[in-house]
């Protein structure tokens, strides 16, 4: 008997609309299944960490790509995760594990069998992205491995890049499913995410350049995949198709850091002062203070901001621009975060941090206007942190949380509240399909949180009483519809950082390829 976990990252179920998700239409319609409801944020880190843990983000803290402690904003890692995974859990138990691209995989909880995750390790060394490498001799269709595109240079080097990642990700699957040598087993396929990203107006649009026809070859090739998974499991092996988050067009923008600035909340400066604005605006921290710096005037950054053709032809004359005139153009401003009262730090998190320098009841004061403000606004909602998770909260998460089905919820700072700029990108609701011995029925309400503790019910396993998920009981057969085993929680691993400077740059530059900060 196995648990296989096959993980499409950001699949939304629109996406069964296409023919080259044929057979996944056909599976998704025949077993049992369901949307599955995602974090807030509804961004990969926060609803993968809460997979591993069963546990929402006010607990294990992981609130989108970037740590915020109050000054500073740098890429989560691995070591960020203080609570204990289920994987390891089940190892402990003695269960033999395969985790492929797992979030936040490294550094590793167990001794193996892992490979790495583009979030987790910046490397190009092959050798440091499989654990232990002895795996490149069992499976020889990872020696083609790689974490991520990173020297791929616009939409069509992308998606070539991404094909051939892809199409070496499905052999290796196929390889480690023929091995029968685990008694779990993770899969995360990436590139469901990254196209949707790129490509799913002109997907969805029918447009047939170039660049969609290879987005939509790594589609048909992924769902032939899941029909080789269906067709070959064992009959007493149980499969769990799911996906973090869902995904779609929003043709409307709502800027958080506009809004507050509008609103006397957020004060801009011409210097970053704090490493938080490094990332963006590296040309204005202090070691490089004697950089001569242009800045865009607000209604011309506007202008190319919201137009994608005029965004692509300025972000190639740009640095050339900058070369020839020896000047470092910036676009938008920095906050300054000693004298804002609120702002937010990510692009895609839909999150407000009210200043941490304040004391407690200002803060409170301050959180309680921002959303009473915002919500007459209309068609947004405003989530507070403290009603979310409770009082006990991990620092890095913050104080209100905003999830619109008309807006596209970003930080701005670009000199406008609103625009109608299209975007593609996540929504709140992914997918849910449950195939094998242990499923019978589709679940009801089900919660990404909830996956944790219900493959350690199915597998045999006590479960943390500290989890915030719970066993999708009515989703279970007879055989495995028994008394929930619950144990005190123990506690996790800690671990050193796991990134050095240079990484966590290769990181960033990742995150912003894809339009994440």
């Amino acid at each position: 008997m196995a648990v296989i976990v096959l993980a499409l990252d950001g699949f939304d179920v629109d996406l069964l609309k296409l023919d080259e998700f044929g057979n996944l239409n056909d599976i998704y319609k025949e077993y049992h299944s369901s949307l599955l409801e995602s974090t807030l944020p509804y961004l990969t880190p926060s609803a993968f960490v809460s997979m591993q843990t069963g546990k929402s983000v006010g607990k294990h803290g992981i609130s989108g790509f970037l740590k915020f402690d109050g000054k500073e904003a740098k890429p989560y890692t691995g070591a960020d995760i203080k609570d204990k995974t289920f994987y390891e859990i089940l190892h402990a138990k003695g269960k033999k594990c395969f985790l492929f691209s797992m979030p936040y995989s490294y550094p590793a909880r167990i001794p193996g069998d892992i490979v790495f995750d583009w979030l987790s390790l910046a490397s190009s060394n092959l050798h440091e992205c499989i654990y232990p490498s002895t795996l490149l001799n069992i499976y020889p269709e990872l020696v083609d491995y790689k974490l991520f595109p990173d020297q791929a240079n616009g939409v069509h080097e992308f998606m070539l890049e991404s094909k051939k990642m892809s199409d070496n990700v499905c052999r290796v699957i196929k390889d480690v499913l023929r091995s029968k040598r685990y008694d779990f087993y993770y899969f995360l396929i990436r590139h469901t995410d990254w196209i949707q990203h790129t490509l799913l107006k002109q997907i969805v649009d029918g447009e047939k350049n170039k660049s969609v026809r290879i987005a939509k070859d790594v589609f048909a090739n992924i769902d032939e995949l899941i029909k080789y998974v269906v067709s070959n499991m064992q009959s007493d092996d149980s499969l769990i198709i799911l996906s973090d988050h869902g995904f779609r067009l929003y043709n409307e923008r709502f800027y958080i850091n506009d809004w507050l600035k509008e609103q006397g909340y957020l004060t801009t400066s011409s210097k970053v002062t704090y490493s938080l604005e490094k990332m963006r605006y590296p040309f204005l921290w202090d070691e490089f203070g004697k950089r001569k710096v242009t800045y865009s005037p607000t209604f011309i950054s506007k202008i190319v901001r919201e137009n994608k053709r005029l965004a692509s032809i300025a972000s190639k004359l740009k640095p050339m621009l900058e070369n020839l005139l020896d000047t470092k153009f910036v676009v938008g401003q920095p906050f300054d975060i000693e004298r804002s009262l609120a702002f937010s730090i990510e692009d895609s998190t839909g999150a407000i941090y009210v200043n941490r320098g304040l004391s407690e009841n200002e803060r409170e004061n301050i959180k309680k206007e921002i959303i009473s403000k915002i919500k007459t606004i209309g068609e947004i909602e405003c989530f507070d942190s403290t009603l979310l998770y409770g009082s006990n909260i991990a620092p890095t998460v913050a104080d209100i949380y905003l999830k619109s089905d008309r807006y596209w919820i970003t930080r701005g700072l670009i000199g406008t509240v609103f625009s109608d700029v299209y975007i593609a990108h996540h929504r709140r609701e992914g997918v849910l399909t449950l195939i094998g011995e242990a499923f019978s029925d589709a679940p009801d309400n089900a919660r990404i949180m909830d996956i944790a503790p219900t493959i350690l019910h199915i597998m045999g396993c006590p479960i943390p009483k500290d989890m915030d998920g719970v066993v999708l009981t009515k989703a279970l057969s007879s055989k495995y519809n028994r008394d929930i085993i619950y144990e005190e929680p123990e506690e996790g691993r800690v671990m050193e950082d796991a990134l050095s400077q240079s990484e966590q740059e290769i990181i960033e530059e990742r995150l912003r390829k894809l339009g994440y900060i």
